[in-house]
């Protein structure tokens, strides 16, 4: 694919229905603040030096 260069009419690299154009998001504030919960509460709790892989924290050994 040359970079720079005029497109010509019919030669996309992908098709449409393959990759789309992207939508914008319309996230909430409640949903912001919800994985920033989960996502701090995650590091915490690693930062702390218990491990959550499975579900119930414990030290990691």
């Amino acid at each position: 694919a040359p970079f720079g260069a005029e497109p010509v009419p019919g030669t996309e690299l992908l098709p449409e229905w393959y990759m789309p154009a992207p939508l914008g998001s319309s996230s909430s504030r409640k949903r912001s603040v919800a994985v920033a919960v989960i996502v701090a509460s995650l590091v915490i709790v690693n930062g702390a030096g218990l491990c959550v892989t499975y579900g119930l924290p414990e030290i990691a050994w």
